[in-house]
Parts: structure tokens; sequence; C-alpha cells
């Protein structure tokens, strides 16, 4: 019996390291210890809506779009943002 895990994770960086690929490694370590030392086989991520490059590195991670959950409370009392859910599957 195949059992599903899930793994969730977000992340965020100051402007000063944009575009320097840090992300998109961090995120491929997270990956690769997921489905090799946890033996997950989805991951969950996602992105506030506006917000391209975090879609763009989902992307490039092999996230496929999910769904759309409207007025998800953030951080900041009183602040909600639409989320867009993208998912990574991983062969058992």
């Amino acid at each position: 019996m195949l059992l599903e895990f899930l793994l969730a994770f977000g992340y965020g960086i100051g402007r000063a390291y944009w575009g320097q690929g840090l992300i998109p490694e961090a995120a491929q370590a997270l990956i690769a210890h997921g489905r090799e030392d946890l033996t997950l086989t989805r991951i969950w991520c996602g992105w506030f809506d506006g917000n391209e490059k975090s879609r763009r590195v989902q992307e490039k991670l092999g996230f496929r779009y999910d769904r759309t959950e409207p007025d998800v409370p953030c951080a900041i009392p009183g602040v909600l943002h639409t989320v867009h859910v993208s998912r990574l599957d991983l062969q058992p």
C-alpha cells in the first residue's frame, strides 16, 4: 500500500539576493531530501497573486498548478492574499 506523504514549503529572500539562483538551489535540495530520505510522493508549494517570479521558479522546479485559494490570511493580521497552489508529484 502506497501512502501519500506531503511536504509544504515557502520561501522569501531579500532583493539583494535575487537572481543568484539561491532559491532554486535550496528548493532542489529540499525536493531531493523529500524524495530520497523521506520517501515523499508529493510536495506542495504556492505563490501570492502577482508574484510571477515565484511562479516561474516553481515551474522550473517541475511544480504544476493545482488550484487558487482566495482570501488566505498571511503573517500580517487582517491582510488576505490570493494564493496559487502548485504541486510536484514524485515518483515512488
